[in-house]
Order: C-alpha cells, then structure tokens, then sequence
C-alpha cells in the first residue's frame, strides 16, 4: 500500500508555496491589464492585485498553521512579495502614472529587505 501525500501538500510542493507561485504568475495578468488602459481593466487589475496582495496572508497561515515551513518558501515568499509590489510599481511609471521617485524608494527598499 502506497503512502498519500497529506492534503495540505500538494505535489510535495506545499499550499503555502502554491499560492506563492499563484501570486507571481498573476503579475503578467495584473500588467496586461495595466496596459490596457480600459476602466474596466484597470478595475479588474485592482481587484486582482487586492486579492494577490490577500493571500500573502494566506500563504504566512497556511505555513504556520500546517508547520510547512520549508527551505522553498523562505526564498519564494519574499521573492513574491516582492515582485508582486516592485513591478507593478515600475510598470506604472513607465507609463507616466505612477513617480519614478516612488517606484526608486519601493524598489529600493524591496532590494534591502
């Protein structure tokens, strides 16, 4: 008889690390919207960066809660936090809506952390 994987260990991969990758393959979708310059697809960009930026919560829970604390997820958590703030930010200011100042002290501080 063959041992399961326990549930909350997806492909040995770990929910809390799912939903960090799910947070990183949302930056291109969040981008796309961006420049599209449509108010719905800007709302729908907000509404998806509001739920990216909620489940960071949920990874740090999940993590914590299940005791998957792992060699991954202590690179891949930070990394997609911050992608997920860093990139949109410069995206923005590429395009002349957001200051570069900002994008400078939000990367800047991205890096020192």
């Amino acid at each position: 008889m063959s041992e399961r994987p326990p549930r909350h260990d997806p492909f040995g991969f770990g929910w809390p690390n799912v939903v960090s990758v799910v947070r990183i393959a949302l930056i291109p979708l969040i981008l796309w919207l961006v420049v599209r310059d449509t108010t719905l697809a800007r709302w729908l960009a907000v509404a998806i960066f509001t739920v990216g930026a909620a489940s960071d919560f949920l990874d740090g829970y999940l993590a914590r809660r299940h005791r998957m604390v792992t060699a991954t997820g202590a690179w891949l958590d930070p990394l997609s936090d911050k992608l997920f703030v860093a990139v949109p930010a410069v995206v923005l200011s590429i395009g002349g809506e957001f200051p570069w100042w900002a994008s400078i002290v939000i990367v800047g501080r991205e890096v020192a952390v």
